[in-house]
């Protein structure tokens, strides 16, 4: 996806198309509560075989509607293709063949910031959207019908937040009103820091059910600002080498989704105090690692997006330094035969 991202999507509007990455907000909040009532009614095995039809049903739509790049696309207007092609520029357009540049993108600082906040939002996302049904279910004794509603409500906000910020955040780059780098900062401090002291106001007043409901749902809401923080920013670092960079990214954020059941499980999840911990544990990740993002990273294309075009730059910056490197020679040579 990200790879079609670079290919399809013009920079300034990546933050409102990176939002459909979140479409697991929608399903979440349709299907939490339809499969409380299917379990209630019926037997677990039935989520499995609805989430199997419509997974097929999709499957179908992507091999009709999907295409590469926009020049492969049998349906595509000559006006929006060459509006896309222009809107993109040089950095898409002018492929690299050659190999790819491992040691710049694992030395890259940019790329790494991105990597940082991906891991705090995602632990922060996964510990309330796996953990939230116990949450309730423990803490608040509520019934697995009105777990799956409450569980489904924060991801509808989530997606709303998502496509109102990704069009505020679009609109200040075609206006020039902030920088690409300054946009994807303000987003990331939305999705990590304020999501992070949020989950810390759900780890302190959680015992009241409306005040757990309220600072859920408003965490798990800001961090749609994702779509254009840390997932657009990818595409504007290297947009030739987004899917690579994306699958780093993920093969080391997946990890949450693995070490916060298994913390959960350690500190235990009846009582509201060992709740506590679980959130007070994923606000620090969330704000440490926005943090670190807001100091350090940048949204500009890197010099090893494009390797071909760094050597060339680097060959005219060299003729350039000749008659320079000429001309000391020659003022050397000079003050030899003065001193002589």
């Amino acid at each position: 996806m990200h790879h079609m991202t670079a290919q399809w999507i013009p920079p300034n509007e990546r933050g409102k198309f990176v939002t459909a990455y979140l479409g697991s907000s929608v399903g979440i909040a349709v299907f939490y509560p339809l499969f409380g009532y299917v379990m209630s009614w019926s037997s677990w095995e039935w989520v499995f075989h609805i989430c199997g039809v419509i997974g097929t049903i999709w499957y179908l739509g992507w091999l009709y509607f999907v295409y590469d790049t926009p020049s492969s696309h049998p349906r595509i207007s000559t006006s929006e293709l060459r509006f896309i092609e222009k809107s993109l520029g040089a950095s898409s357009q002018k492929k690299y063949t050659g190999p790819t540049p491992w040691k710049d993108i694992l030395t890259s600082t940019p790329m790494w910031m991105n990597v940082i906040a991906q891991w705090g939002g995602i632990w922060g996302l996964f510990t309330l959207m796996t953990q939230a049904p116990t949450y309730f279910k423990n803490v608040h004794h509520w019934d697995i019908r009105t777990t799956g509603v409450i569980s489904g409500l924060p991801h509808v906000m989530r997606m709303t937040f998502a496509m109102v910020f990704s069009m505020f955040g679009d609109y200040l780059l075609k206006t020039d009103k902030m920088s690409r780098t300054n946009v994807r900062k303000l987003a990331t401090f939305m999705c990590c820091i304020v999501k992070g002291v949020l989950v810390l106001g759900l780890a302190y007043f959680g015992e009241s059910a409306v005040a757990a409901v309220t600072f859920l749902t408003l965490a798990t809401m800001v961090h749609g600002a994702v779509s254009s923080g840390p997932l657009a920013s990818l595409v504007d670092i290297a947009p030739n080498f987004a899917g690579i960079i994306l699958g780093i990214s993920g093969m080391i954020t997946v990890l949450p989704g693995f070490i916060s059941p298994i913390i959960v499980g350690y500190l235990g999840n009846k009582t509201i105090e060992n709740w506590k911990y679980v959130f007070l544990i994923s606000s620090g990740m969330l704000i440490s690692t926005g943090i670190l993002y807001v100091l350090f990273c940048e949204s500009t294309e890197q010099p090893w997006n494009n390797p071909d075009q760094k050597k060339e730059n680097d060959k005219d910056a060299e003729k350039e330094m000749q008659p320079l490197q000429k001309y000391e020679i020659s003022v050397a040579f000079k003050e030899k035969e003065l001193e002589r």
